[in-house]
């Protein structure tokens, strides 16, 4: 491992601590930072091996993470959205995780296509819902609720292999269409 990879793995091990920690996240008003600082102490204390073990996209912005998710969600519906001739949906689909992302997840093969929850909508906040039911699935509670904050609730609980699936490929597209 070079000097460079040194540094640039504790760079990341520093941005995934600070988004494990809200009181210092840029993004919120001085007095929500301020009341995070308040109400952490009540929070279980975040330690070294938490934020090695927090997934890689938790050095991500709020944003992307938010984007990752809704790219989460749509890996979710893809059976339903490589289904449809709906171009309503599809033109929604594709304008809240760009168009790029839209063609990957109907490129997906039907075997890497995870199972699709019965949903009657999908808007963007169904699909973030969706995604951050996959993306949070698997970690422990404090990490969850941390990593959850900035994302919309979770709109069901996944099985295990469903949820890995939805995160793998979305990951990929993510960063594949960043």
């Amino acid at each position: 491992m070079t000097l460079v990879d040194v540094r640039n793995h504790r760079d990341a091990l520093w941005r995934r601590a600070r988004t494990l920690d809200g009181a210092r996240d840029q993004a919120r008003s001085p007095r929500a930072r301020l009341l995070a600082r308040q109400l952490r102490a009540a929070s279980t204390p975040l330690d070294y091996q938490a934020v090695v073990a927090a997934p890689v996209w938790s050095g991500w912005s709020g944003d992307e993470r938010r984007r990752l998710a809704v790219v989460a969600g749509a890996v979710l519906m893809s059976g339903r959205l490589a289904s449809t001739i709906d171009g309503r949906l599809l033109g929604a689909v594709g304008l809240a995780i760009g168009e790029d992302a839209l063609d990957q997840v109907l490129l997906l093969a039907p075997t890497d296509r995870p199972e699709s929850p019965p949903l009657a909508s999908l808007d963007p906040e169904v699909l973030q819902g969706l995604g951050a039911a996959a993306l949070l699935a698997g970690l422990n509670e404090p990490t969850a609720e941390r990593l959850g904050r900035d994302l919309a609730a979770p709109l069901l609980r996944l099985d295990a292999e469903q949820a890995a699936a939805a995160r793998y490929h979305a990951l990929r597209i993510a960063e594949a269409t960043a």
